[in-house]
């Protein structure tokens, strides 16, 4: 299924990913499905479970998704955004995923802008 693999380094890919792809992505091997509050309700954030847990480094796009500067529940580590089918996962159109790179690679570039440093704790 078409997805976009948003890593910790900043590096965006659309790709063609199985769930057992997207799973072996989380060092934990645990994947969980998050609605991100900045995108409509078509698309999932899929995230590591326990990423909190294993140390992950956060993710400036997850973050900045799910509005982590609200309530200060950071995004950890490697992410995948899909597309919602029913409840389950679904593959991203080409426009959708060309849209949603670009939104990801605008928040990286005004991140490194603004130097964000992520400063989000609970």
């Amino acid at each position: 299924m078409q997805a976009i693999l948003i890593k910790t380094n900043n590096e965006v890919i659309i790709g063609d990913f199985t769930f057992e792809q997207m799973r072996n992505q989380f060092k934990s091997g645990y994947a969980e499905a998050v609605k991100p509050k900045k995108l409509d309700r078509r698309f999932f954030m899929v995230i590591d479970d326990e990423g909190l847990l294993n140390g992950s480094p956060q993710n400036i796009v997850g973050c900045y998704l799910y509005e982590t500067e609200k309530h200060g529940s950071p995004i950890v580590g490697d992410i995948f955004i899909c597309a919602d089918a029913g409840g389950d996962f679904g593959s991203l159109s080409n426009g959708d995923a060309q849209k949603l790179k670009k939104i990801a690679d605008e928040v990286i570039s005004n991140s490194a802008i603004n130097g964000s440093t992520l400063n989000w704790k609970r």
